[in-house]
């Protein structure tokens, strides 16, 4: 099976095609998995999935390494968007 990778900037660029998503021309009927390092309130990644969603994306999932647990992982799921983490703070901590 083919992946496509792509990015969600955080501001279009200045300049080109001034797009938030890079890496994606057309949407057609690709399925998303937005992925970030760490998650805190959530913000970002709630961001990058209405983004991917204004531009036609089916958005199926979430993932982060490290949820900080501050509530991130509630925020994403009030999205509609099922969300995982690889680690926990709480579980790197008691490492």
């Amino acid at each position: 099976q083919v992946l496509n990778g792509f990015l969600i900037r955080k501001e279009a660029k200045g300049h080109g095609r001034g797009q938030y998503l890079e890496g994606v021309r057309e949407p057609g009927e690709l399925k998303a998995v937005i992925v970030e390092d760490v998650c805190s309130t959530g913000g970002s990644a709630i961001q990058a999935i209405e983004r991917a969603r204004e531009f036609g994306l089916e958005v199926v999932g979430a993932v982060c390494l490290v949820d900080r647990e501050m509530g991130g992982a509630a925020a994403i799921e009030a999205t509609g968007c099922p969300f995982a983490s690889v680690f926990t703070m709480g579980e790197l901590l008691d490492l």
